[in-house]
């Protein structure tokens, strides 16, 4: 018997060119998920730092326009003088010496329930704005158990930590 001119691929042949093309698409493939995840990782990891970025600034600023000898710095988060209105705005004893008129206690605390910790942010007004600032007589326990709602700063905190120093100004670690 004579072979043909037009010679064919052998099914043995067939099988292992078939093997390589699944071996090669196959590891294109895992090459795709494997940077698709990494990327992914890295947008989630940027849009913590930049949360906890945000969050140290918003800090900063309310600390830069507190009474820096009225903060108290507790285990649980820090608790400071505020003169901003409900309007955000200041207000100022014109009648007076042009004094800032103290208006709130601000509180930032981490909240662990649910198995996550958050960073909130709870107000509480004084009863009477004033002008001579007041030692704070309410602790993070306190701002934990007021009716209104805090506002949540930041999601999935591994820590925030308060450093109270007596030679420079508070210094405090977010760790997301």
């Amino acid at each position: 018997m004579k072979r043909s001119g037009l010679r064919g691929l052998s099914l043995v042949e067939m099988m292992i060119y078939m093997t390589l093309l699944v071996l090669i698409a196959g590891s294109a493939l895992i090459v795709v998920v494997m940077a698709n995840r990494f990327f992914n990782s890295t947008i989630d990891n940027n849009a913590v730092q930049r949360e906890a970025q945000i969050t140290m600034l918003r800090i900063s600023h309310e600390l830069e326009e507190s009474k820096q000898g009225k903060v108290l710095v507790e285990p649980e988060g820090i608790i400071f003088l505020s003169p901003r209105t409900k309007k955000e705005e200041f207000n100022y004893d014109y009648g007076g010496d042009g004094l800032l008129v103290w208006q709130k206690w601000v509180c930032y605390y981490v909240d662990s329930q649910g198995g996550k910790q958050k960073l909130c942010r709870a107000e509480a007004y004084l009863k009477d704005p004033t002008t001579d600032p007041p030692d704070p007589t309410l602790t993070t326990a306190d701002f934990k158990n007021l009716s209104t709602r805090p506002e949540i700063v930041a999601h999935d905190l591994l820590a925030f930590e308060v450093e109270d120093s007596a030679l420079s100004a508070n210094t405090f670690d977010i760790r997301a």
